[in-house]
């Protein structure tokens, strides 16, 4: 069995070095649905809900949780996203989304220059 990167020879935590990848696009997709009653799907597509606008609401939660990943994720390294699409249709039996984040390459190459930069003075 393949070890896991995140666990130590001790079984300890620990956060994986990625300084020594390669510069690259990345793209998540992830898809879902949500079950709903009929009435609430008509008054979700009428707009009546007593809240407000309760897909706009979904879509900048959305957005949100994507930029907010690393802390939400134990472990997990810091993207800079240069796109993040939330889509939110109605449909017969609820709603269906998908969510797509770009990570932006030339943020990234920046990044990560101005890190191996400050390393190695830290090396010296």
């Amino acid at each position: 069995m393949k070890r896991l990167s995140h666990i130590d020879a001790d079984g300890r935590a620990q956060m994986v070095n990625v300084s020594a990848k390669p510069i690259s696009v990345r793209r998540a997709i992830a898809s879902g649905k949500i079950r709903l009653q009929p009435e609430t799907i008509e008054l979700i597509n009428k707009n009546q809900i007593a809240k407000g606008n309760v897909l706009a609401t979904a879509r900048i939660a959305g957005i949100q949780a994507a930029k907010q990943t690393p802390q939400l994720i134990p472990l997990c390294h810091t993207l800079p996203l240069g796109e993040v699409t939330i889509d939110l249709v109605t449909a017969r039996e609820g709603v269906e989304r998908t969510a797509a984040c770009i990570e932006e390459e030339a943020e990234r190459r920046k990044v990560v220059a101005e890190w191996r930069a400050a390393r190695r003075r830290l090396v010296r």
